[in-house]
């Protein structure tokens, strides 16, 4: 999934995309209640990569705008 995310179109995805958002968040929420070392750390990766583009090239503006539609989640903030 990181690898996705990584790409510029998956990252443009994430909030362009109707329902990538809510799907995503439910698959992290579901993976941090895991309690797996290893699929943790693949959604905190997964988090992360989003906030912080790994391509190059990247649009900030689309940058901040993944990062308010994280943080304005109350049930993915609060979950």
């Amino acid at each position: 999934m990181r690898r996705l995310f990584a790409s510029k179109v998956g990252f443009e995805a994430f909030t362009s995309l109707e329902g990538c958002r809510a799907k995503l968040g439910k698959r992290v929420v579901q993976a941090l209640k895991m309690n797996d070392d290893g699929v943790i750390f693949a959604a905190v990766d997964t988090l992360c990569t989003l906030m912080q583009p790994m391509h190059d090239f990247y649009d900030l503006a689309q940058e901040q705008m993944n990062k308010k539609s994280l943080l304005a989640s109350r049930g993915f903030l609060g979950g």
